[in-house]
Parts: C-alpha cells; sequence; structure tokens
C-alpha cells in the first residue's frame, strides 16, 4: 500500500484505540492468559505470560488498572498469591469455547461437503484438512491486511469493486499451498473462488467474528513498522509544564497517590517519542519555589534512631516529605537527605529530558496587576469552595478540613497559570485543536484544577481548554493512542483472532449471559433455542433498549420471540419434508444428497421438537409466576438482581441526597450573586442623575447664589420645569434603590427569573 494508505489506517486505528474497545479488549485477553496459564498466574507476572500467549505486552499500568477493575468485580480472584478466574467467569469462558468449538466442527463439515458432494472430489479427510488449513490463513491474510473491509468479498451478498488486491492475497494463498502439495491447487482455487455459494450460516457468523476480533485487537495499536513509515506529522505536539507537587514526585521527595502515574506518564512520553512529541518543561518561578522547600527540609534528622522513625511513621502525624524520607531511610540508610536531592534537582531533571523554562520576560508582559487581579479571584474562589465544603460537612456529619495556601503558593498557581495561557497564540482562521494550543500544565493540585476549570467558563477561543491536568487523567487518555508494545505484529494479530474467547463487545457479552441465565431460570436450556435467540442482534438491542421501561413486559417479549423462531423452525421443516417426498418422487437424486436431505429433515425435526418444549415451559413458567404477588414477577425476572439494588439504593441514597443539597446550594449561590449584580447596577445611574440634581438645585435656590443671566419672559419658568424634573429624578432614582435592595417581592422574582448556567443544571439533574 502507498504511504497515504498507510497513514489512513494509522489514524483510524489509533481513533478507534481511544474508545471502550481497547479496555474490553485488554479485559478479554486477561481472562483468556488465566485460563490458559492453568491457574499458575502471579499478578506481578501476567504482562510477561501476556507476552508468551499474544506475543505482545501491554502497558504496566493499563494491565494494573484492568486487573484491578476485573478484580473488583469478581470476574478474577487472588488465592494463595494466584490469579484465578471465579467459578462463574471459568463456567461463561468453557461454555463460550464449547459453542465456538461446535460452531468449527460445523464449518468444517461443511467445507468437507462441499469439496466431496458439491465438486465431487474424492479425497482423504487428510487432503481436506490440509486445504481447509490454507483457507483459513487466506481468510486471516485478508484480514490482517484489509481490516474489515475484507468482509466485503467474502459475504455472498456484498460486492466490491476493486479486488485486485483481494486477488493478490489469493495467489500468494495458493502458491503456498502449491509448494507442499502441488495436486491440491487446482481444487483449493476453487474453495475460495465458490466459498460465497457454500457458505453456511456459521461461515457467515465466523467472518463476522473476524471483522469484529480485528477491530478489537487494531483497538490495541497497528504495526510499529507502519507508524514510523506512514505517519508524517505528529499526532501530539505539546509543550507541558510541570508544577512544583509533580517534581515532588519525580524526585521522590513525597508520598502522593498520584506519584506512580507521573512517573508513568514521563516514561510513556520518553518511550513513544516517535508518535508524541511533548517537551517537559518546569517555569523557574516552580524551581524557586521548589528551592524554597529547602527551608523545611532541615528539620528532618538523617541520624533519627531506627525506634524513633517507627514511632513517627506509626503516629501517622508527619506530612507527606518526613513520610517520604524517613521509609526510604529505613529501607535504606544511604539514602540521600531532601535538602541534597532539592540541590542536585535541576541536573537530575535535566537527565530526564525535563528542561527549565525561562519566563520572567513573559510575566512582566502580563504585568502585577492582572496577576494581582487573578490571586485576589483565587483566594476569594478557596474562601468560597471552604464555605460550600464546610456547609456540606454539617449536613453530612463528616469531618471539614479547609484548603489553604500562602500567598506564595497562591502567587506561584497564578504565575504558571497565567504564562501557560499568554503562550497559547491561535492565529486568526487557524482551526482549533489541541495541538495549536500547545500549551498546558500537569498538576498535583486539586484546588487549582478546580479553580481553572471555574475560569475557562468565563474565557473564549483557545482559553475554553482547560490549562491544567492529572497524571493519571492524561496518562490514561495518552495511553489508550498508543499501540501495544510487540516486534513481530503480524503473530500477535493471528494468536488474537484465532483464540477462542477473544470478544470484542464486552457489554454484549455481558447482555446475553443475562438473557442465558433468564432462559436457564425458565427451565430453557437446550442449546439450539438459546443459541438462536441469542445470535439474534436485533432481538437483543430491541431487549436492551426496552428493559428498563417500566411498562415492558420481558415475559411476553420473549415469549413472542421463541413463538416466532418455532414457526420459522416449522416451515423450515415443511420445506425439508416437501423438498424430500419430490427428490423421492422424481428419483433423480444420488444417495449421498438423499441422505443430506434426510440428515437436515431430522434436524429440522428435532429442533421444533425443542422449540415446542421450550414454548411450553415459558407458559407454564409464565403462569406459575402470575400466579404470586408482584415482588415475586419482579424477582423473578430481574436480570441485575432487585436486591442488590435495594442495597445499593439504600447505602447511596444518603449520600445523593447530600450531593444534591451542595448542587441546590451552588445555584443559591449563583443566584444570590446574580441578585448583587442587579443591584450595584443601580449605582451606574448616578453618573447622570447626580449632575442632573445640582443643576436642578442650583436653579431653585436665590438667585443671588450663582450668575447665570436670565431671560426676562422665559428664564424663570425654565427653572421651574428643570427643578421638577431634577426633584422627579431624584424620587425616580429613589425608588428604584428601594426597588432593587428593599422591596422583597422584588428580589425574589429576580432570583426566580436568574437564568442557572447548564452546568449546574446538568448537576442537579444528575441528583433528580
Amino acid at each position: 500500500m502507498s504511504t497515504i494508505q498507510n497513514h489512513v489506517k494509522i489514524l483510524s486505528t489509533l481513533s478507534l484505540a481511544s474508545s471502550d474497545t481497547r479496555e474490553d479488549t485488554l479485559a478479554s485477553i486477561i481472562v483468556k492468559t488465566i485460563e490458559l496459564s492453568e491457574k499458575n498466574v502471579k499478578k506481578e507476572s501476567l504482562g510477561d505470560l501476556i507476552h508468551e500467549q499474544f506475543e505482545f505486552v501491554p502497558y504496566k499500568t493499563e494491565l494494573e488498572s484492568i486487573t484491578n477493575k476485573l478484580l473488583d468485580e469478581g470476574h478474577i480472584q487472588i488465592k494463595d498469591d494466584l490469579l484465578l478466574l471465579s467459578e462463574t467467569k471459568a463456567a461463561e469462558v468453557k461454555s463460550n469455547d464449547l459453542t465456538l468449538t461446535d460452531s468449527d466442527k460445523k464449518r468444517f463439515q461443511n467445507f468437507k461437503s462441499f469439496i466431496q458432494d458439491d465438486l465431487e472430489s474424492d479425497i482423504d479427510t487428510a487432503d481436506i484438512k490440509l486445504i481447509w488449513q490454507h483457507f483459513l490463513n487466506y481468510l486471516y491474510n485478508c484480514f490482517f491486511e484489509y481490516g474489515q473491509e475484507a468482509l466485503k468479498t467474502l459475504h455472498p451478498h456484498i460486492t466490491f469493486e476493486n479486488d485486485s488486491g483481494f486477488e493478490s492475497l489469493t495467489t500468494k494463498a495458493v502458491n503456498q499451498l502449491k509448494s507442499e502439495r502441488e495436486d491440491l491447487t487446482e481444487l483449493f482455487q476453487k474453495t475460495i473462488e465458490l466459498f460465497p455459494n457454500y457458505a453456511s450460516k456459521e461461515d457467515l457468523n465466523f467472518l463476522v467474528e473476524l471483522a469484529q476480533k480485528t477491530s478489537s485487537f487494531s483497538s490495541l495499536g497497528v504495526d510499529p513498522t507502519l507508524l514510523s513509515g506512514g505517519l508524517e506529522n505528529e499526532l501530539i505536539d505539546w509543550t507541558l509544564y510541570l508544577d512544583t507537587n509533580v517534581l515532588y514526585s519525580l524526585l521522590d521527595l513525597h508520598s502522593h497517590p498520584e506519584s506512580d502515574a507521573s512517573k508513568a506518564l514521563i516514561q510513556l512520553i520518553h518511550d513513544n517519542n516517535d508518535i508524541i512529541k511533548i517537551k517537559l518543561r518546569y517555569s523557574e518561578f516552580t524551581y524557586r519555589e521548589l528551592k524554597n522547600k529547602h527551608q523545611d527540609f532541615k528539620l528532618l534528622d538523617s541520624k533519627m534512631s531506627s525506634p524513633a522513625i517507627s514511632a513517627l511513621l506509626k503516629s501517622g502525624k508527619v506530612d507527606s516529605f518526613a513520610e517520604q524520607f524517613y521509609r526510604k531511610l529505613q529501607e535504606n540508610p544511604d539514602t540521600l537527605h531532601p535538602a541534597e536531592v532539592v540541590e542536585l534537582s535541576q541536573t537530575e531533571l535535566k537527565s530526564n529530558k525535563i528542561e527549565i523554562g525561562r519566563n520572567a520576560k513573559r510575566v512582566e508582559n502580563i504585568g502585577e496587576d492582572y496577576i494581582s487581579t487573578q490571586i485576589s479571584d483565587y483566594f476569594k474562589y478557596i474562601d468560597e469552595r471552604n464555605a460550600i465544603r464546610e456547609e456540606f460537612c454539617k449536613k453530612s456529619g463528616s469531618n471539614f478540613y479547609p484548603v489553604s495556601k500562602s500567598e506564595g503558593q497562591v502567587r506561584h498557581d497564578i504565575t504558571l497559570r497565567e504564562l501557560l495561557r499568554d503562550s497559547r497564540n491561535i492565529k486568526d482562521g487557524q482551526e482549533l485543536t489541541m495541538n495549536n494550543i500547545k500549551f498546558f500544565g500537569l498538576t498535583l493540585d486539586s484546588m487549582l484544577i478546580s479553580f481553572d476549570r471555574y475560569k475557562t467558563k468565563d474565557y473564549h477561543d483557545e482559553d475554553t481548554y482547560p490549562i491544567f491536568f492529572k497524571p493519571s487523567f492524561l496518562l490514561d487518555k495518552l495511553t489508550r493512542i498508543l499501540p501495544v508494545q510487540t516486534t513481530d505484529y503480524k503473530k500477535a494479530f493471528i494468536k488474537a483472532i484465532t483464540t477462542k474467547g477473544f470478544h470484542r463487545n464486552g457489554k454484549k457479552s455481558r447482555d446475553v449471559l443475562k438473557l442465558v441465565n433468564y432462559l436457564k431460570d425458565k427451565g430453557i436450556d437446550n442449546t439450539d433455542v438459546v443459541y438462536n435467540l441469542i445470535s439474534e442482534d436485533l432481538f437483543l438491542e430491541k431487549l436492551n433498549v426496552n428493559q428498563d421501561s417500566k411498562d415492558f413486559n420481558k415475559d411476553e417479549f420473549i415469549s413472542s420471540e421463541i413463538n416466532r423462531q418455532f414457526e420459522e423452525a416449522q416451515n423450515q421443516l415443511k420445506s425439508v419434508e416437501s423438498k424430500l417426498e419430490t427428490t423421492v418422487e422424481a428419483k433423480q437424486v444420488s444417495d449421498k444428497q438423499n441422505k443430506k436431505l434426510n440428515l437436515s429433515q431430522k434436524e429440522a425435526s428435532d429442533l421444533v421438537v425443542q422449540y415446542e418444549k421450550a414454548v411450553k415451559t415459558l407458559n407454564k413458567k409464565i403462569k406459575k409466576v402470575e400466579s404470586h404477588n408482584v415482588a415475586s414477577v419482579q424477582s423473578a425476572i430481574d436480570f441485575e438482581g432487585e436486591s442488590e439494588k435495594q442495597r445499593l439504593s439504600i447505602e447511596n441514597e444518603k449520600l445523593r441526597k447530600n450531593l444534591k443539597s451542595q448542587v441546590e446550594e451552588e445555584i443559591d449561590n449563583f443566584k444570590d450573586k446574580a441578585l448583587r449584580k442587579w443591584q450595584s447596577g443601580v449605582w451606574w445611574n448616578l453618573l447622570w442623575v447626580i449632575p442632573v440634581i445640582v443643576f436642578a438645585l442650583l436653579l431653585l435656590i436665590p438667585n443671588n447664589w450663582y450668575h447665570i443671566p436670565e431671560n426676562e419672559n422665559n428664564g424663570r419658568q425654565i427653572d421651574t420645569i428643570i427643578g421638577l424634573v431634577g426633584a422627579a429624578l431624584t424620587l425616580f432614582f429613589g425608588g428604584l434603590v428601594y426597588y432593587r435592595y428593599l422591596n422583597e417581592t422584588a428580589k425574589s422574582k429576580k432570583k426566580e427569573n436568574t437564568r442557572i448556567p447548564k452546568e449546574l443544571k446538568d448537576k442537579l439533574a444528575e441528583f433528580e
């Protein structure tokens, strides 16, 4: 393929990689690795085992995150320090494997019948298996090279205009078999050419599954050689400034939940510098704050005795810096003192490709007055957030710990934020993207991130993009667009799509399992009946859409679908019997075809019997359920488990009310702020009211107080009119002040009519 085609393939794949498919895929791979490894999987060796089974290694942070999620959801367990599948998950995997194995057998039998009956070839089963294996390899290569596009040429009802690429793959596959068994090549070529004619339902399902698995594997990334050869413009090109607290994490100066994420993020950027171009910087103001921390470290005594250190750590009353230092000192007596680490920090950071940025001139251009205003806004914001949190803690009965920042800390935060804002320079007409904005900040400070989000809603254009992110957030986003680490991409691809249990859609799988469990509860467990029901995508989609509706009856809906399939099975049986009668009468049918029709008749007849049983069983269950009260009905058909819902509802209701109360309070604060702004707006009228009133008073007082010449005819009349106007304006302005400040009805009406921001409306709607 050309470079342009490569480029498009890479971008579309990386776009897919940022979807939830990637997470479901890795979860499926973890489960399959544990199953294949015969219950000898240690958590720390999971990555190596995945590499052994699937030929690639996922990123450590991503692997840990998804493994922990599987543990939380109960799909896997830890026993004797080993990862095991839960009983439910193990049974599910085994059931899926059996279903897929059964489908594989049916596909091979159809393939074998085509060669023996349709092509009338009398060859050994071993030779048929050889052709079959080469045919499967041909299919895998089609999907590897062309992704889901391969489905278009292999599906019997879809045409594909330009299939020259597929012709070359056919030639390659034929030549490969020719090198082993030249006498089978003609037969093999016919199996490829005529596949749309003999493809069974199982074959078509297999193709769809291959397409899904191809998308699933693509979500993990693309061939690294394609990335370096086809990607001309970097996908990400940013300058990322690190806050002081991030530097603390990178230098191991404090203990923090985000420290591991900080280190992993920096490592990820360095390891993938051919794909993501992120310059790492910290400002000279950040370095100054780091150096000032040197004073706080003087109290940390590196000669302290071991019992004293243990007592300190056990007390839990030391800050994160002291805790980190003394824990490291316990492990290694040669640990550098934090003061020494700070002294060497610039060299250490530079060795990690983190450079200091010289920004004093830019900050000077921003101006001290503007920065002082922003500092004031930040202090005010902190006070408001503390007040809200304090009120919430009072209502919820929890302890309140206010956030406090020194003048120096706030000045640093604001200076860093404003210099990053000022560094953004989007030209007129230029597309607004994160790559064009370029400048972002990395911080562990939740208050700073919250303030940044609060301020961005008041800005426009590039300033609407947040400035600060947490390391864990950015790590998650970047991981999702990076390819897995593999040296042999094609081998990894073939291994993944040929592995049973490698599923694309985790949610769909869960929906199917719920349906199967439901059918089992109803006494319906025949393989064909259950398979036909769960393989109907349209039925599953309708069930998923409607099952949360209050007036939706699952029993009736599923019963209707089973009855529909029952009628189809009866019609199929009649059709087979009709064909059999016709062929017998005509006596123009071979023994093999006769056997095939008899077999079809038996299968159709058995299926009708099974559907008949299923319909009777379901109707019997429905009648039994209807005789109970409504509560028992809900318990019988609830997919999620009503008791679990009730338990969670009771536990979370109090928290929901508290959170709703907090949002309502935020809305009230917003309305109060709008009211005060409306009230204060009245004083702008003084700019014209005061001059008019003063002028009117001058005209009403005796003439000898001023020297304005009067017209004999109308001078005093004008004075009187102006005086009356001045008096009227005075009364009007006084009334306006009274209306806005003292009239409770007007104030209440203004608050009610205040337009609430969409953000707060959405928050409140979440708790309705």
